[in-house]
């Protein structure tokens, strides 16, 4: 159970999250598991809000990304919560690579 996420934000960003997990520099950044590169605490809910200005673009890269089948889900929404439109759901990976463009 573990997640590593590379962004990349042309231009201006701004990352908020509910612990220190995440790393920016510039136009770019990463955004860790609690705990990486060993396991997540089981029960754990974890939030990111990524936003950019109107006209760009969040560019979303999955690294080290495995989970358990019976327990981890991993969803992207277009919005500030959980009632947006789901972009992307992660139900079950043990993959180290998945990319993505969010408009």
């Amino acid at each position: 159970m573990l997640v590593l996420i590379q962004l990349l934000v042309p231009l201006l960003a701004s990352v908020s999250a509910q612990s220190q997990n995440a790393s920016f520099s510039g136009a770019q950044g990463i955004i860790y598991s609690p705990g990486y590169p060993d396991n997540y605490a089981n029960q754990l809910n974890q939030f990111y809000t990524i936003s950019v200005d109107p006209g760009y673009y969040i560019h979303l890269t999955l690294y080290d990304f495995e989970t358990e089948a019976c327990c981890d889900k991993l969803y992207i929404w277009n919005g500030y919560d959980l009632h947006q439109p789901t972009i992307a759901k992660f139900v079950y990976s043990n993959e180290s690579f998945h990319s993505f463009k969010v408009n």
